[in-house]
């Protein structure tokens, strides 16, 4: 009996210490891991910082700021992927404002490789934690897209044309797989939410800028010169008009969650600076789209927030110049204009009967790459002058697998995020996902008339991922839907 107790005995510290040994290996895997993500960490940010001593000492006071902002930005990435992704979308509006003061210089693509930078190190980071990047169903839809894409790039009139068309449709599709991964608590959805409008509403402030203020100050860059004038005030369709009306609707949403009244405040004061800002900026196709993301909230039962809208015409018509409200007006006898007009009754002809004759499409960059001549000069073409509707700029370039694939993405959001939507319980997710799916409807909508997506694609892609990482969390139940955060 002894025998079997001093034999079970050293069984069990037997069993203990290989308890100890394997618990010990995985430590040590796990910090060879984070030694090597260390070590690559290191790596990137000498190379960054060689760069910019070559910029320092090189070029001039333009590129060390671009350099220097390019540095902060990637080693916040380093440190918080999350809240770096975000900073990077509320930048885009920002830089038109960089081209208007350095018209055609090539330092204005440095956010482009500042993305690269983004998604090569967030590829590297999953592949040393072995996770998949897959997430939804949606992400075969996209790569798909971005197959389609890579096809008639190898079609495209000349490589120069097949990268601007690249640029244009999958530039910052790689967002909605960065944040389509993140993990989401109420509190960060906030937060980046928070980012998101108070830089909108600094924008906005800048185009308000640009309308009223010196020109030597606020500039406009020479290929856009050529906007309306109307009075005293600038029509200048580049400024950030579709993207302020995205972050009405996320504002409003926003108001009507329970969170804290100093948010509340904050978001307040948002909404009224990027509301004049869009109704000064005159562009119709803001306006429109912005009554259609309204009217799909009432569909999903947010009636009560019709109320805005309603303050909104009031104010229109009662406070703003005559000018604006004459471009209002103009709305309710759209066959009255000249531009509705031929775009009616020239370029959606012009372009369905491009799209007959050659339903495999003409490769990519032959309608979009003229919107960049003044970087890749003769290289550019276009083969219909002056077509401005996104879903036949994607079929004529693309060809009907581009289009039927492109259209399957944009509905494909509508009713994942309606199904979301339905599903969350806790009153800020129902908010924040209403908004989102809004703002795919203002989209879909917005590509009827114009190239909407482009205009809108950081913001757009970022969000949709950000709609699958909620889907997910609360699948999970990573995300508590009782926890707080929201306030």
């Amino acid at each position: 009996m002894e025998i079997l107790n001093t034999v079970s005995e050293k069984m069990g510290k037997m069993k203990t210490s290989l308890k100890q040994f394997n618990l010990a290996m995985r430590i040590h895997q796990k910090t060879i891991s984070q030694d090597k993500s260390v070590l690559l960490i290191v790596g990137v940010v000498l190379i960054m910082g060689i760069y910019l001593a070559y910029s320092i000492t090189i070029t001039g006071p333009a590129t060390v700021l671009i350099s220097l902002t390019t540095v902060i930005i990637a080693a916040l990435f380093l440190l918080n992927g999350d809240l770096a992704v975000f900073l990077l979308v509320a930048y885009i509006p920002f830089h038109q404002v960089l081209v208007a003061y350095l018209p055609g210089s090539l330092l204005t693509g440095w956010k482009d490789l500042l993305i690269v930078f983004f998604v090569a190190f967030w590829i590297l980071r999953k592949l040393y934690t072995k996770k998949s990047i897959m997430k939804s169903p949606l992400d075969w839809l996209i790569i798909s897209f971005l197959v389609i894409l890579v096809i008639n790039l190898v079609r495209a009139p000349n490589l120069m044309a097949g990268l601007v068309g690249m640029k244009w449709y999958a530039n910052f599709v790689p967002l909605y797989f960065v944040t389509a991964n993140i993990s989401v608590t109420k509190r960060k959805i906030r937060s980046l939410m928070l980012i998101l409008l108070v830089a909108g509403a600094i924008n906005g402030l800048y185009g308000l800028g640009l309308i009223f203020g010196p020109e030597d100050m606020f500039r406009l860059a020479e290929r856009y010169s050529g906007a309306t004038q109307i009075g005293s005030t600038y029509a200048a369709h580049w400024m950030s008009g579709t993207v302020w009306t995205c972050l009405l609707i996320i504002g409003v949403c926003l108001l009507g969650s329970p969170i804290s009244r100093g948010y509340k405040l904050v978001i307040s004061l948002c909404l009224i600076i990027l509301f004049t800002a869009t109704i000064f900026s005159l562009i119709r196709i803001a306006w429109v789209s912005l009554l259609f993301g309204f009217g799909f909230l009432a569909f999903l039962k947010r009636k009560r927030l019709l109320l805005y809208p309603l303050i909104a015409a009031i104010a229109v018509f009662t406070l703003f110049p005559p000018y604006v409200t004459h471009r209002a007006t103009s709305l309710f006898d759209p066959l009255a204009d000249i531009s509705i007009r031929n775009k009616l009754f020239n370029q959606i002809p012009q372009g369905l009967k491009l799209i007959a004759m050659n339903p495999f499409g003409y490769g990519l960059g032959s309608i979009t790459s003229i919107n960049y001549s003044h970087l890749i000069g003769t290289s550019a073409v276009s083969i219909v002058a002056g077509l401005e509707q996104g879903f036949l700029e994607v079929g004529t370039e693309t060809g009907l697998p581009g289009l039927f694939v492109y259209l399957a993405i944009l509905l494909y959001a509508i009713f994942m995020g309606i199904r979301i939507h339905r599903k969350v319980t806790d009153a800020f997710l129902k908010a924040i996902t209403a908004a989102i799916v809004s703002i795919c409807f203002m989209v879909f909508v917005g590509e009827m008339l114009v190239p909407y997506l482009k205009t809108t694609e950081a913001l757009y892609w970022s969000l949709l991922g950000l709609l699958v990482a909620i889907e997910r969390s609360v699948q999970h139940k990573t995300l508590d839907q009782n926890q707080g955060g929201g306030g």
